[in-house]
């Protein structure tokens, strides 16, 4: 595990104790209690707030005497976004080891080991039976999709629980993997980090629905002299991990991560191309599967993309050749990037973008994953995202940037709602790496 990503306790997940109804009752209660008396988090999302109003609203203003029927509606509104445990006081190694995004999965779990599962919420983590499916039927799929599909939208919002307005990542008719295969790699021997080998770990978003972050990934890296190579076998499990499927989530983890661990046998680091994705191999599957070794060795070998190019940066250097793009830039720096615990690594990159200034903004886009999809989540979602939203619109900034596209993709569609003069020059939400691939003169629009 990389040591800048705060320790975590273990989760022992395949205890007999831990799926034990009063033990999460006794562990939810003892939390909540602390995050009362703290109420750091209040802002970050719905869910505290939801659980301070329950406090507030008992008659002695305790925990001790709410309903415990009633902690669902706070464990619901939790997107796993993560960004509670780093500013938490009482985080490991505190004696009260409070971990708010483990006891909600592990609240999950518990309700799915009695039979309450949520099938809509099901079926859209199933992202590589969709993505496989969806990728063949790929302009049908966009097409029912597409939010403009007034009609046909409404009656998916009624049959699968997606909200109307949510905006839905689009398909692509061939994936990712296969397009790499056909890739005539064009190493630049004379840069500065020629002999480095990468294996990029295209995550499911880049295999199925946006391509060109692979792409723009693969040009940079060659640019800079090193030696790329692409694994895809299957999701990384963090939909799953969001519905408490934590037996399918380490399923996943020792499969893939026997697959990767083979390419750092041979010299290559790993490259994930999705914060999400670089925070379960980087941390998230070692708490579950802490003793398997190639879950460990993925962990210490794993970057973000952005992070890898830092490093890169301070090593060897970067080669030349980053030409101006024409405006300045406003960076999301997403959640689960931010987690990761290393800095605003994409902002050290696009400052080296000639005559661009950037802007970072931190806050939580509310999009949640497929949490955000849903018809009695969006709302909140869009509300969450609002002051980013409006950040933009009144920054006018040439280009916006986002490490995670969904949320990029949801920030973007705020946009166009929130903005009624026209005050924005933003079209489109880029990811960090294409940013820089249009630098180095990739054809990116």
């Amino acid at each position: 595990m990389h040591a800048d990503i705060p320790q975590r306790a273990n989760i022992r997940w395949n205890e007999p104790e831990f799926l034990q109804e009063l033990q999460l009752d006794s562990q939810l209660r003892d939390t909540f209690e602390i995050c009362s008396t703290c109420r750091k988090c209040v802002s970050l999302c719905d869910s505290f707030p939801r659980l301070f109003e329950l406090i507030d609203s008992t008659p002695d203003q305790s925990i001790g005497s709410a309903d415990s029927k009633c902690f669902a509606d706070v464990v619901d509104a939790c997107t796993l976004c993560d960004m509670c445990y780093p500013i938490c006081p009482y985080i490991t190694p505190h004696e009260f080891q409070v971990d708010f995004p483990s006891m909600v999965i592990r609240y999950r779990a518990v309700q799915r080991s009695k039979g309450n599962r949520h099938f809509q919420q099901d079926q859209l983590a199933e992202t590589d039976r969709n993505g496989r499916l969806f990728c063949h039927l790929s302009r049908f799929i966009n097409w029912v999709t597409n939010k403009e599909n007034a009609v046909i939208r409404l009656v998916l919002q009624w049959m699968t629980g997606i909200d109307r307005g949510a905006v839905l990542p689009r398909f692509q008719p061939q994936r990712f993997s296969q397009q790499s295969v056909k890739h005539q790699k064009q190493i630049n021997v004379d840069a500065p980090g020629y002999g480095r080998k990468v294996v990029i770990y295209a995550t499911c978003f880049v295999e199925y629905n946006n391509s060109n972050i692979g792409a723009a990934a693969k040009n940079v890296l060659e640019k800079n002299g090193i030696e790329v190579e692409v694994a895809y076998s299957e999701c990384c499990g963090m939909p799953q991990l969001e519905g408490g499927r934590l037996e399918s989530v380490s399923k996943k983890a020792i499969s893939i991560s026997s697959e990767l661990a083979q390419w750092v046998d041979r010299g290559y680091d790993i490259v994930s191309l999705i914060p999400s994705c670089s925070l379960m191999l980087k941390s998230t599957w070692s708490l579950y599967l802490p003793d398997d070794d190639n879950v460990k060795k993925v962990a210490l070998n794993t970057f973000d993309i952005s992070e890898y190019l830092v490093d890169l940066l301070r090593k060897e250097g970067i080669t030349d050749g980053l030409r101006p793009i024409g405006g300045d830039i406003m960076l999301h720096h997403a959640c689960h990037a931010q987690a990761q615990n290393v800095g605003p690594k994409s902002a050290i990159i696009l400052r080296l973008i000639p005559e661009s200034n950037v802007t970072v903004t931190q806050r939580c886009s509310g999009h949640g994953g497929t949490w955000g999809v849903l018809e009695k989540n969006h709302p909140v979602a869009v509300e969450f995202g609002r002051p980013i939203i409006e950040r933009i619109i009144l920054d006018q900034r040439q280009y916006f940037a986002s490490e995670c596209p969904l949320a990029g993709n949801h920030l973007l569609d705020g946009i166009s709602k929130y903005d009624k003069y026209g005050h924005s020059k933003v079209e489109r939400s880029f990811h960090p790496i294409e940013l820089l691939a249009k630098s180095y003169g990739a054809d990116i629009v």
